[in-house]
């Protein structure tokens, strides 16, 4: 969720939303007034692209990316300082992979470790020129257990909204904390893609909005999508991207 603390540092929070989202998911149990409620989740097999616009003020910033999964196979892609970056995790391989595609290398690790270079995240990190380095899951967790808890969550159904001809289901969640600060999430929940949400948005109390949209949905993702290419060549450490 978001915090209000400050200039909000978009790149961050919009890994954070995304994940605190999917955490309420998995481990809240509805109970009987939202019984009805789709839980959020997703197909086995997709991809998709994944769009992000924040918005505080005037000031507005845009990341664009794209995300696939097959079973427990994960593949993210985006662009960073002008660069082409991939992420490929293979759990049943023990490995992962940060591809460079531009100069066909790629740096392979251990999958229970943090990417050398590049924080997993469902899209691309920020295209602002002053954008942070990208964070580490250990920060992540760091985050997540300083983020307060809500002393109060409600959620409703809202009307069906048709998203790319998918039926979504409206969540609305209304979350209070201690200090009396309301943050509200509207997720559009696809009712044939098991739950995936195809578009997020984020209010804070300050007025603050991120909104993430998932497009292009496809379920036909190639088995070598979640490969190094060939050609490529291993290296310890890929070139920085160059702002």
């Amino acid at each position: 969720m978001m915090r209000a603390l400050g200039k909000p540092d978009w790149s961050r929070l919009a890994w954070l939303v995304l994940l605190i989202i999917c955490l309420i998911s998995c481990r809240r149990r509805p109970d009987a007034a939202t019984a009805e409620i789709i839980a959020a989740g997703e197909p086995d097999i997709y991809s998709a692209t994944v769009t992000r616009l924040a918005m505080d003020g005037e000031a507005r910033e845009t990341t664009s990316g794209s995300v696939a999964r097959r079973g427990d196979w994960r593949r993210q892609q985006w662009t960073e300082a002008g660069a082409a970056r991939a992420l490929i995790l293979r759990p049943d391989l023990g490995k992962g992979y940060l591809l460079d595609l531009d100069h066909r290398l790629y740096v392979e690790f251990d999958s229970g470790t943090t990417p050398p270079t590049a924080a997993v995240r469902d899209a691309a990190p920020s295209t602002s020129v002053n954008a942070p380095p990208a964070i580490s899951l250990e920060e992540v967790e760091r985050a997540l257990s300083d983020a307060p808890a809500p002393v109060q969550l409600n959620l409703r159904v809202l009307g069906d909204e048709t998203i790319e001809d998918h039926p979504c289901q409206v969540i609305e969640e209304r979350a209070t904390f201690a200090d009396g600060r309301v943050e509200v999430t509207r997720s559009r929940r696809a009712r044939d893609l098991a739950g995936l949400p195809l578009l997020i948005e984020v209010e804070s109390p300050n007025g603050a909005r991120l909104t993430t949209e998932r497009r292009d949905v496809r379920l036909d993702v190639a088995i070598d999508d979640f490969a190094v290419p060939a050609g490529f060549r291993k290296v310890d450490q890929l070139p920085a991207a160059k702002k």
